[in-house]
């Protein structure tokens, strides 16, 4: 695996809605966005459907900002794409049970852009693993064409736990993203037919997009609650997008600036790790969201 931009990593935040009295979880709708700019100023992005506001901000080093658009703007955004030379990371993946019995797969769905046949491998970054030489599967899709790899982590490299995903063309262009999901059973609390799901888009994000070495950024919109069935937890996922390892150190703070805490983590090469209920780390009390403004956003 070639080596890529030096002490380099990608974040993602998940966060896990409960729906009160029924016991199962739901990954919230909120999309963030992880990038990079290169004068170290911070610039920050927000998007939610519903412009709420939360209590409790995270600071990671080395990132710059994850956040979405701001009410009144366009939603969402233009997927990145990647030609011979580039990769593509998708920051979280899953093929493990969770919390309340959920049972949690990921699909991912890659596209051919241009006028040629894409020629591209999958590579699988293993949870708390040295992926230096990692398992990795080789597609070719021709030229305007999709595919979903449903279930990818176990129905492609028989893998059940947590992962992370680089996507490396060697010909042709590609766009890639993904789904990860509350995959419902049988005889399921909520009285849905088994097969139902409950799930959250993850985009595909550009190596440019990553985290250097010395850079700082926030992310928002995080809560935590310490009942199980009830509330919002908050999951912390990092990528190493590099072949040496790197120490990453994570700051949790309310929304006033009062600091929480903090803690470090030492990923391995292109090693990922999800923390889950990161709040835990530095807390034993929930971590609640404020009300949102009466009137629209600002």
């Amino acid at each position: 695996m070639r080596q890529l931009k030096p002490a380099s990593v990608i974040v993602v935040i998940v966060l896990f809605l409960s729906c009160a009295g029924c016991g199962v979880y739901f990954k919230s709708s909120t999309v963030f966005d992880v990038y990079y700019l290169p004068d170290g100023t911070p610039k920050e992005y927000s998007f939610s459907e519903s412009c709420d506001s939360w209590k409790s901000a995270l600071t990671v080093a080395g990132l710059e900002a994850m956040l979405g658009e701001s009410c009144g703007e366009t939603g969402g955004r233009k997927s990145a794409a990647a030609s011979p030379g580039d990769v593509l990371f998708i920051a979280a993946t899953a093929h493990a049970a969770g919390a309340q019995g959920t049972n949690w797969r990921t699909d991912l769905e890659v596209h051919s852009l241009g006028n040629e046949t894409a020629v591209f491998r999958v590579i699988i970054l293993e949870h708390g693993a040295d992926n230096a030489s990692s398992d990795y599967i080789e597609m070719n899709l021709p030229s305007g064409r999709s595919v979903r790899l449903g279930d990818v982590l176990f129905s492609r490299f028989q893998y059940n736990g947590s992962a992370a995903l680089i996507l490396v063309p060697s010909a042709g262009r590609i766009i890639a993203a993904s789904r990860t999901y509350n995959l419902l059973g049988g005889g399921n609390d909520l009285g849905l037919p088994a097969g139902s799901t409950f799930g959250q888009f993850i985009a595909a994000e550009a190596e440019d997009r990553v985290i250097r070495k010395g850079e700082q950024g926030r992310l928002i919109q995080l809560s935590h609650s310490t009942a199980s069935d009830r509330g919002a937890r908050t999951n912390l996922g990092l990528v190493n997008a590099t072949d040496s390892s790197l120490r990453v150190k994570t700051k949790l703070f309310t929304a006033n600036g009062e600091s929480l805490g903090s803690f470090s983590n030492t990923l391995p090469p292109f090693g990922y790790k999800q923390i889950n209920r990161v709040f835990e780390r530095v807390t034993a009390n929930d971590v609640d969201e404020i009300q949102p403004p009466p009137l629209g956003c600002r």
